[in-house]
């Protein structure tokens, strides 16, 4: 029994022994508690009573770790009771079921002051195992973090080792990547080059394809618009009334043409875009807008301002007319002025719409004086009438047979013509005095034209 309990204590003593050579030095209190327990300690290995002082330590260890006023006197009663065991005296036993203050208050003065003794080292003891555990816990603490720093070290260094090593092989991969660049930058600086002038190449032949064909439809427009443009200008001047604008307008479009190919010539040389095509259709549709402008311009001012030559003849020839009978009435008088007259009459009634069953002609000529005009019944002129009137027939004239339409028209002109001089010479007969001479002249070569 007595070498089974010292084995614990000889090994407790041996633990205790190794945490006094890895502590550091500690403060009073710690080591007044150190002193204590190992007093304590060695009572412990004591025979007889060694068991009490054995049981109290675990009980220390133990309640060290939650030391209160309550556990400090259980603990230090305990250790009153083993230090009055050892000398005989009476011990006041305290289970943990039983209250602290039931067991003390039979206390002797003896036993109260080893119980002030014990308490006090109760608390120094506790105090230098705790500090014993922290430095425990702080050297083996101490003890990985330096086997752990030297592990971290070890494995920088070798990570050191290792980047370097990686580095020199960056360095290498990064001039041979450099190397790889340049000779891939010259060649595709060479192909870009090639690629370029290929480029070029085919832009020059597409912009002359472009022109070509941008030439090509743009003339073959430009003949249809003035095609269609002549044929509308002919179809338009083809009245008299606009028929003087014909001219200037088909000079117009010509000019309109050739200044429209000007445009389309100079777009396609000297205009570099890629909207060609809207570009060319715009100049060209300004210079037709010009044209048709100055047409349409042409057109009306010719219509406007137009004159008609026949009616223009007709109404001169009517003055004329007009000025010879009255030249005639005045200088023979009433009895010659048939001829001019009825001429003149025959004439305006065949101008216009009125329908005459007789004319006035063979009354004209039968007032001539010729023997190869026979003389006609005269009838009398009527006009329409809704009733149906009979036919009757009518004796032939000769000199109708004899004198056509073509003869008659020129003889009316060189009635014309003698009006005119006769007119001339009546206003230098007035002026001068002398009208005689030249009045039977112009009557005798007026009757020789009409034989």
């Amino acid at each position: 029994m007595e070498g089974e309990e010292v084995g614990p204590v000889g090994q407790q003593e041996e633990k205790e022994e190794e945490g006094k050579d890895t502590t550091a030095p500690m403060d009073s209190l710690a080591q007044e508690g150190q002193k204590q327990f190992d007093l304590i300690a060695k009572e412990a290995q004591m025979p007889v009573y060694g068991n009490c002082y054995l049981e109290t330590l675990q009980d220390l260890k133990q309640g060290c770790a939650s030391l209160d006023d309550e556990v400090q006197s259980r603990l230090a009663l305990s250790f009153t009771n083993c230090y009055l065991t050892r000398f005989g005296w009476t011990v006041y036993p305290c289970a943990s079921e039983y209250p602290l203050s039931s067991c003390m208050e039979n206390l002797d003065s003896r036993a109260a002051s080893v119980y002030a003794s014990m308490l006090t080292n109760t608390l120094a003891m506790c105090h230098f195992l705790q500090a014993q555990a922290w430095h425990r816990s702080t050297s083996k603490a101490v003890h990985r973090l330096r086997e752990t720093s030297e592990s971290v070290t070890s494995q920088l260094a070798e990570a050191v080792e290792s980047a370097a090593s990686l580095r020199q092989e960056m360095d290498a991969q990064i001039l041979e990547s450099r190397k790889a660049l340049k000779t891939a930058f010259s060649e595709f600086r060479e192909s870009t080059a090639e690629q370029r002038g290929l480029i070029v190449d085919v832009f020059d032949r597409v912009a002359q394809l472009q022109n070509l064909i941008m030439g090509e439809f743009s003339w073959f427009c430009s003949i249809v618009f003035y095609v269609v443009s002549v044929v509308m200008m002919m179809l338009v001047t083809c009245s008299s009334r606009t028929q003087g604008a014909r001219l200037p307008a088909l000079a117009t479009l010509t000019f309109s043409l050739m200044f429209e190919r000007f445009v389309v010539n100079f777009i396609l040389t000297y205009h570099d875009s890629f909207d060609l095509q809207e570009t060319i259709q715009c100049g060209v549709w300004v210079v037709r807008r010009l044209a048709v402008t100055v047409c349409c311009l042409l057109l009306l001012h010719t219509a406007i301002f137009f004159s008609d030559p026949l009616l223009a003849a007709t109404t001169k020839l009517d003055e004329l007319t007009t000025a010879a009978r009255e030249m005639r009435t005045l200088i023979l008088g009433d009895t010659d002025l048939g001829v001019s007259t009825e001429m003149n009459e025959s004439f305006s009634s065949n101008s216009s719409d009125n329908i005459i069953e007789c004319s006035g002609v063979e009354e004209s000529l039968e007032s001539l004086p010729t023997d190869l005009i026979l003389p006609t019944p005269k009838e009398g002129c009527g006009r329409y009438c809704l009733r149906p009137r009979p036919s009757q027939p009518r004796p032939s004239n000769p000199i109708l047979e004899v004198e056509n339409t073509e003869m008659f028209a020129s003889t009316v002109r060189h009635l014309e013509a003698l009006s005119r001089r006769k007119s001339l010479t009546l206003r230098t007969s007035l002026i001068q005095g002398d009208s005689g001479g030249n009045n039977c002249d112009d009557e005798q070569s007026m009757e020789q034209h009409v034989h």
